[in-house]
């Protein structure tokens, strides 16, 4: 009984981090909408470079996201990063996005 529970807790995490969750340009994306639904995501983590954009909307597949949020802590600590453009689009910065980030201006 302990081994088909433990299978199945590691299929069904295996299945969550694979279907909702996806890089596009050092940018990862979490799904926060099901198809069927408004497509929408969450950036979750995004690269220490110097300069990031977060676009409005990003394709993955055939389905075209719209980017609503930025997540807890996605650029925690990138201290190389000077500069960010925000879409528009993009409705909540969560608590610690950019905590960290002494080079921002």
């Amino acid at each position: 009984m302990k081994k088909v529970l433990l299978f199945l807790a590691i299929f069904c995490g295996t299945l969550m981090a694979s279907a909702t969750d996806f890089t596009i340009d050092g940018i990862t994306y979490t799904i926060t909408a099901s198809p069927g639904d408004t497509h929408t995501v969450l950036v979750k983590s995004g690269p220490c470079s110097e300069f990031v954009e977060i676009p409005a909307t990003v394709t993955y597949g055939d389905v075209t996201y719209d980017v609503k949020s930025i997540g807890v802590g996605s650029f925690l600590n990138c201290t190389e990063l000077t500069s960010v453009t925000i879409a528009e689009g993009v409705e909540i910065i969560a608590v610690s996005a950019f905590q960290g980030c002494t080079g921002l201006t």
